[in-house]
């Protein structure tokens, strides 16, 4: 019964992060009770075997804690919104893949329905706000535009992804409706105007063209990698605000300099405080500012005065827009090491699992993993995904079911 609630709850995480902001706190904690319901209902039978296996994965998740705990050593201060993303991220992955360690392979990867769930939920979302004259939608009663626009598009590719499994009695029909959901949640995620997303999307299509050609030709990785590469950018360019909202990102870019590097222009914005954010570094690079919550009277005691930032941008943010900016402001080189290890350390082992002498079970969770983790990578470069703890909660869990489905167990039972 347990791990069936366990499982439950794992669906529903996605679905709770696409519609609303109280839910996700909710059933990560209910997940986390329900984890270690199993685990003490299982003895822990198997979890030295898993911890094992990854010892090293653990520890580079524990980076961001270490490095929170440090700062509150040096600055004698405990950043408590910190501590609890870091603690999220911990024992997101820790725990659960203990737990999930104990579910069915075959209910597990139930839990997919969960991901198609969001998928349809964002887009009905997205196509309701935006209707009747397609206009950019106003979601932030959620997220804003850019966060949710980068959900969406990451729900997109995990649907897709998802056609290599068959997970009811009707393939074909199975096969058809996720491929369908996948078309439209990527149209809705158009429908948002976001840039960032647009940048990942090169990432998600290599991971797509090495887990559909499945096979040992470079060549046939490479070809399908270009047309599915043309055909988005067909997409993009037939698009005439997203391609004017890409020529003003350039323009900005580039007028961004000298008496106009505190503009107030949308990209120039985000240049200004990515300088803020260097500068915090750089006076403390070992602890940094000591606190998330310390962006913003950082930025009016001492970005202002230096004329780094406008005071529009001193008094309108509290945060840069990027995470990796934040977690190097916040607690220094060591804050913005531990995010990368995060992302990295995970991708790494998915990368790993994606290659063609492992079954195609295992090769598909891989590959859903890999672009969760360079995904997530990705959107933090311009915008703060984790400006709440609902992102951080759905990475962690997510990270540890596909960790889970194309775990070592999975891959010695199928090798055999």
């Amino acid at each position: 019964m347990l791990t069936l609630l366990l499982a439950t709850l794992v669906a529903l995480m996605p679905v709770t992060i696409m519609t609303g902001q109280s839910l996700p706190s909710t059933v990560y904690y209910l997940g986390l009770a329900a984890a270690l319901g199993v685990l003490i209902q299982h003895r822990f039978a198997g979890a030295g075997e898993v911890q094992r296996h990854y010892r090293g994965l653990i520890t580079c998740m524990a980076a961001p804690l270490l490095v929170v705990l440090f700062g509150a050593v040096w600055h004698r201060h405990l950043a408590s919104t910190d501590l609890e993303i870091a603690l999220r991220f911990l024992l997101g992955v820790w725990v659960f893949a203990l737990a999930l360690w104990h579910v069915p392979q075959h209910l597990l990867k139930q839990t997919i329905w969960g991901f198609v769930a969001a998928a349809l939920a964002a887009s009905g979302y997205i196509i309701g706000l935006s209707w009747p004259d397609w206009t950019r939608p106003d979601t932030d009663a959620v997220y804003n535009a850019v966060g949710y626009g980068n959900l969406t598009i990451l729900l997109a590719t995990l649907v897709l992804f998802s056609t290599r499994w068959t997970l009811t009695p009707w393939p074909r029909t199975e096969r058809t409706f996720k491929l369908l959901v996948s078309v439209v949640t990527l149209g809705a995620f158009v429908l948002t105007q976001t840039r960032t997303g647009w940048i990942a999307v090169p990432l998600f299509v290599v991971i797509g063209a090495v887990l559909f050609t499945s096979g040992k030709r470079p060549a046939r990785v490479i070809v399908s990698a270009v047309v599915a590469l043309a055909a988005m950018a067909t997409v993009f360019l037939s698009n005439d605000t997203l391609r004017q909202r890409a020529v003003l990102a350039y323009t900005e870019t580039m007028d961004c300099q000298g008496d106009e590097r505190t503009a107030g222009t949308s990209i120039c914005v985000r240049l200004q405080l990515w300088r803020a954010s260097l500068d915090m570094m750089k006076q403390n690079p070992v602890a940094g500012i000591g606190d998330r919550r310390r962006f913003r009277d950082q930025l009016q005691k001492d970005s202002l005065p230096k004329g780094i930032v406008s005071p529009m941008v001193a008094e309108g943010w509290g945060e840069p827009h990027n995470d990796l900016m934040l977690a190097l402001a916040s607690f220094g080189i060591p804050g913005g090491l531990a995010l990368l290890l995060a992302y990295l350390a995970p991708a790494w082992v998915f990368m790993r699992r994606l290659a063609l002498r492992y079954p195609d079970s295992v090769r598909t969770a891989a590959a859903m993993g890999l672009a969760l983790c360079l995904g997530f990578l990705v959107f933090g470069m311009a915008e703060t995904m984790l400006r709440g703890m609902r992102t951080a909660s759905f990475y962690a869990m997510s990270v540890a079911l596909f960790l889970t489905l194309s775990g070592p167990q999975q891959i010695d039972r199928k090798i055999r």
